[in-house]
């Protein structure tokens, strides 16, 4: 704020004696006068803080949402993780969810699927306390988003992919070259691999590849289970 300084400018009076009026000299300087006092200079405005990029993270057990300097964590696991979550991405997108039923692979009510542009959330298990996310977009609600190993996003190369630690996956054509990548690795004691027989499960996020482009981030992805 740049407070207005105001100049004050003193005015003597006119003597007249003997019918002659003689200017006396004004006083101009402030300063000189008693009683008043000259403004400081104002100290210049300090440089404002610059403000954090807003990104959401893609983790394995959970997303990270930064935003105006505020870190908000949302774990896969938990009835009230998922609420939270489902709530974040509508307030960052701006829409209400809408939720579709999904039948699982043996008939039955399997999850709730909730879609928005560029982003799906699918909420599972008994209580609803699991979640599992799908992203197509660079950024949701213009929210940039990135995985948490290598910062990768979709549009991101497989060379940077492989770069930043990723390995292969699914080869769903047999052509040898991976349609899945398998980016960070956390064990989940009590279970078992079925890519690598006697040796604990993992968890993982997913990079879907189109060519050599990654089109979609799922996580969590696991090597332990068939559905």
């Amino acid at each position: 704020m740049h407070a207005r300084l105001a100049s004050c400018l003193l005015l003597t009076s006119i003597a007249f004696l003997g019918g002659c009026a003689s200017p006396a000299t004004p006083t101009s300087a402030a300063s000189n006068t008693p009683g008043v006092t000259t403004p400081a200079a104002e100290a210049p405005s300090p440089t404002p803080t610059p403000t954090l990029t807003d990104e959401l993270t893609i983790g394995i057990d959970g997303i990270t949402y930064d935003h105006d300097g505020v870190t908000e964590d949302f774990l896969f696991e938990g009835a009230s993780e998922a609420e939270d979550l489902l709530a974040a991405v509508e307030e960052i997108t701006g829409q209400p969810r809408a939720g579709e039923e999904i039948e699982g692979p043996y008939g039955g009510f399997w999850g709730t699927g909730y879609s928005w542009d560029g982003i799906r959330v699918v909420v599972t298990g008994e209580n609803a306390d699991r979640v599992s996310v799908a992203v197509t977009a660079a950024a949701i609600g213009g929210v940039p988003v990135v995985t948490e190993d290598g910062a990768l996003s979709i549009g991101s190369a497989r060379a940077d992919a492989v770069a930043a630690g990723a390995r292969d996956g699914w080869d769903a054509d047999g052509d040898r070259v991976a349609d899945e990548l398998a980016i960070g690795e956390l064990e989940v004691p009590g279970t078992n691999s079925l890519v690598n027989p006697g040796e604990v499960g993992t968890m993982f996020v997913v990079l879907r590849m189109t060519g050599d482009t990654v089109s979609e981030i799922q996580s969590p992805g696991n090597d332990f289970s068939d559905i």
